[in-house]
């Protein structure tokens, strides 16, 4: 397998980033890398922190809770997610 995904240029400076191609045979969607458990749990993971962002953005919009207790939640979840 070789891969197919392009690293990302900033200006004329290459960066160790890549843009996923959905077709590589190494990262794309039907590769042994995507499917594998441990990518679906982490993407499951980051999937679940965005959805738990956007209610405390909604909560913050709708004025159920104030900014401070909204930052506060938000350390809370970023505690979660990288395991501080």
């Amino acid at each position: 397998m070789s891969c197919t995904c392009a690293h990302i240029m900033v200006g004329f400076h290459h960066t160790q980033n890549k843009n996923w191609n959905p077709d590589c045979e190494e990262h794309g969607i039907k590769s042994q890398w995507y499917n594998s458990d441990e990518e679906k749990i982490r993407r499951e993971k980051e999937r679940q922190y965005v959805v738990e962002l956007q209610k405390i953005a909604r909560s913050r919009r709708l004025n159920e809770i104030d900014q401070e207790e909204g930052i506060r939640q938000i350390k809370e979840l970023e505690k979660i997610r990288f395991g501080e």
